[in-house]
C-alpha cells in the first residue's frame, strides 16, 4: 500500500466518510488513492475555504472527525479560515495538504510554504510526513488529536512521499482510538451540592457542550428549579418554547435571561464558552462544568469546577442533590420571559408591508421538517434567528459561533447534508 492508501484506511476507520476539498498537483497521489476505493468520497468544492467550512459544519452536527484537503503553497493557505471556524467552535477536523518534495524543504521552491509553522496556531497537531515509516503513526497521531482535543489537526505530504509504498501489519494499526465519558470526582461533585443546597437563586447557563445531553439538563434543572439561561449555539438542546428556557444571553438574546443573571446568587455554567463577560452576574457565587480543564475559570470566576461530560456530570449532580419545591425565582423569570416573548410575537405576526424579518422566521419554523438542519450565517441574519427563528426539539441549528465568519452557511449546507 502507498502512504496515500494507508492515509484513507485511517481516516475511514475513524469514521471519516467525505473528503472536501480541491484536486491539485501536490496531492495526486492521493486523489488517485480516492479513486482506487470506494469508502471514502471525494467532494469537490469551488474553494479550499469551502471544504474546510463544510468539513467544520460536519464534524459540529455529527461529532465525529471530518476531513477536508489542499495542495502545496495556496491550496493550503485557503483553508485557513474554514479550519480557525472548527478550532474557535471545538469541531474535530482533519486537514491534509500536499508539499514541495522533501528535497526542496526550506529551499523556498515554488509554492513552497512552511506549513507547519503556517498551522501551529489553528491545530493542535501539526506534522510533515518525511518518510514512509512514518506511517500510519502520524496519521493515527493526527487522528487521535483532532478527536481528543475536538479542534483542528493538520498533516503535510509531500509530493515524493504520498506515492511511496510503506510496510504495514494488518489491520490492527488503523484502528481508531476508544473514546469514553468523564465524569468529576466524588469530592468535587459532593462540594458542589454543598453549594446548591446552601443558594435560593439559581440559574443555569447551558451552551453547545450540553449536546446530547438535553434530558440530564432537563431533569437537574426540574430539581433544582431553575431556569435554564441557553447560549446561541445551544440553539438546538433548547430554545425559547420549553418552560424551563427563558432565552438567549448578550446582544443577541433578551431581557429575561440579563434579570436571571441580575438575580441568581448562583450560576451554574455547563459545557458554555459565552465570552461576554459583562453579561455574567456580579456577585454571585459559580460553579462551571466541562469537559476541558482549560475552560474552568476561562470566562467567568468559578467557585467549583467540576471537569466531565455535561449529561454524566448533570446525572450524578441530580442524584445527590434534593429536590427542591416551587420556586419564586423561577417563577419570576419565567413571567419575564412570557412578556419578553409578547413582545417578539407581535413582530412576528406583524403584517407590516414590506414584510419584516421576525416574520420570516416564524413563517419558516412553522413549516420546516422535525428534523431540519438549520444553517446560519453571520450577520443581522444572525440576530433574526437568534430571537425569531425557535426549534422544535429534533431540529439542528449551526452557525460560525466563535470566528463568526460570513460565506459560512452555503458550504456549511454542504456539509450538514453529507453529516
Amino acid at each position: 500500500m502507498t502512504v496515500s492508501d494507508i492515509l484513507l484506511k485511517v481516516l475511514r476507520a475513524h469514521g471519516v466518510r467525505h473528503l472536501f476539498g480541491i484536486a491539485g498537483d501536490a496531492i495526486n497521489d492521493v486523489m488517485d488513492a480516492v479513486r482506487r476505493q470506494d469508502d471514502i468520497q471525494f467532494i469537490h468544492v469551488r474553494h479550499e475555504e469551502a471544504g474546510a467550512f463544510a468539513a467544520s459544519a460536519q464534524a459540529k452536527l455529527s461529532g465525529g472527525l471530518a476531513a477536508c484537503l489542499g495542495t502545496a503553497g495556496p491550496g493550503a493557505v485557503h483553508l485557513l479560515n474554514g479550519l480557525y471556524d472548527a478550532k474557535l467552535d471545538h469541531a474535530p477536523v482533519i486537514a491534509i495538504t500536499g508539499q514541495v518534495a522533501t528535497d526542496f524543504i526550506g529551499t523556498q521552491h515554488h509554492q513552497e510554504v512552511a506549513l507547519e509553522r503556517l498551522f501551529s496556531d489553528v491545530a493542535v497537531y501539526s506534522q510533515t510526513v518525511m518518510t514512509p515509516d512514518q506511517v500510519p503513526e502520524v496519521f493515527l497521531e493526527a487522528c487521535h488529536a483532532a478527536v481528543a482535543h475536538r479542534g483542528v489537526a493538520h498533516v503535510s505530504i509531500p509530493t515524493n512521499m504520498s506515492g511511496r509504498h510503506a510496510n504495514v501489519n494488518g489491520e490492527r494499526q488503523f484502528a481508531a482510538a476508544a473514546a469514553g465519558r468523564i465524569s468529576p470526582t466524588s469530592a468535587d461533585c459532593e462540594s458542589a451540592v454543598a453549594m446548591i443546597e446552601a443558594a435560593e437563586n439559581i440559574a443555569i447557563l447551558a451552551g453547545i457542550g450540553c449536546a446530547g445531553a438535553r434530558e440530564e439538563l432537563l431533569a437537574f434543572a426540574e430539581r433544582l428549579q431553575a431556569p435554564i439561561v441557553r447560549s446561541l449555539k445551544a440553539k438546538e438542546v433548547i430554545d425559547d418554547n420549553h418552560p424551563l428556557c427563558i432565552g438567549g444571553l448578550g446582544l443577541l438574546g433578551g431581557r429575561p435571561a440579563v434579570k436571571a443573571m441580575d438575580g441568581c446568587d448562583l450560576l451554574i455554567m455547563v459545557g458554555t464558552d459565552f465570552p461576554y463577560r459583562d453579561f455574567y452576574p456580579h456577585g454571585a457565587r459559580a460553579i462551571q462544568i466541562d469537559i476541558q480543564p482549560t475552560q474552568i475559570g476561562k470566562r467567568h470566576v468559578a467557585d467549583i469546577g467540576l471537569v466531565g461530560h455535561a449529561g454524566a456530570t448533570l446525572a450524578k449532580l441530580a442524584s445527590l442533590v434534593r429536590p427542591r419545591g416551587k420556586s419564586t425565582f423561577l417563577k419570576a423569570m419565567q413571567h419575564e420571559m412570557r412578556e419578553w416573548r409578547e413582545g417578539q410575537d407581535a413582530l412576528e405576526t406583524s403584517n407590516a408591508m414590506p414584510i419584516r424579518p421576525p416574520r420570516i422566521m416564524r413563517a419558516l419554523a412553522d413549516v420546516a421538517p422535525d428534523d431540519a438542519i438549520f444553517v446560519c450565517d453571520t450577520g443581522t441574519v444572525t440576530a433574526w434567528t437568534a430571537r425569531h427563528l425557535i426549534l422544535k426539539p429534533g431540529q439542528r441549528y449551526i452557525l460560525s459561533g466563535g470566528l463568526a465568519s460570513m460565506a459560512f452557511a452555503l458550504p456549511g449546507a454542504i456539509g450538514a447534508q453529507l453529516a
